[in-house]
């Protein structure tokens, strides 16, 4: 965002060439053209003669969802669409982790009160560590039975995996009857193997 003292010439296809544009080979089915349309179809004297009385402002929406207009200096300005003060710009800076998080080993505690220290900010030690289990353990563990279930039961049944249309090109190919629904189709091919 800059200011100028007087208006700038610009120059829209040396412009455009410079982005690696070129606007006279430009697919128009490829362009979204409602960004050129309000849907209000008015015309440029109206809204020029609405942005003079008051009623209308440009506002501009960042990529983050911030919304902006220009005040009479040209300096940016937040705006709210919702009414109300705009809330301040976010300016968050990212965390370092173990540095900026808020965690008891951040405090020093005497030898002599490393138990209570431990008891009532509920940290474990690197003993028991090992014994203590998140909820996110639990159900990566038991998912991953779930799978090893799976893969053995599909491993002692290869015919349960296979599909309508594999079971009759097999019974097919031996020679067997091929109608039926697939469990129809998968008894007849285990009673033959």
């Amino acid at each position: 965002f800059r200011r100028y003292d007087e208006a700038e010439a610009l120059d829209v296809r040396d412009y455009a060439a410079s982005l690696g544009v070129d606007i006279d080979n430009i697919n128009m089915s490829l362009v979204d053209k409602t960004m050129f349309s309000s849907g209000l179809n008015l015309t440029q004297s109206s809204l020029d003669q609405l942005t003079e009385s008051g009623l209308m402002t440009e506002v501009t929406r960042q990529s983050d969802g911030s919304e902006w207009i220009t005040d009479a200096d040209g300096e940016r300005v937040p705006f709210n669409s919702m009414g109300g003060e705009a809330p301040p710009p976010k300016e968050e800076k990212p965390a370092i982790p173990f540095l900026d998080t808020n965690s008891p080993w951040h405090s020093a505690v005497p030898v002599d009160k490393k138990e209570e220290f431990l008891q009532n900010n509920d940290v474990t030690t690197a003993e028991s560590a090992d014994k203590v289990k998140t909820e996110q353990d639990k159900k990566r563990d038991e998912k991953k039975l779930e799978l090893q279930k799976q893969r053995e039961q599909q491993a002692a049944d290869p015919i349960g995996t296979l599909t309508v249309a594999r079971l009759k090109e097999i019974l097919k190919s031996r020679g067997l009857k091929v109608t039926g629904n697939k469990k129809e189709l998968q008894d007849r091919l285990r009673t033959e193997v």
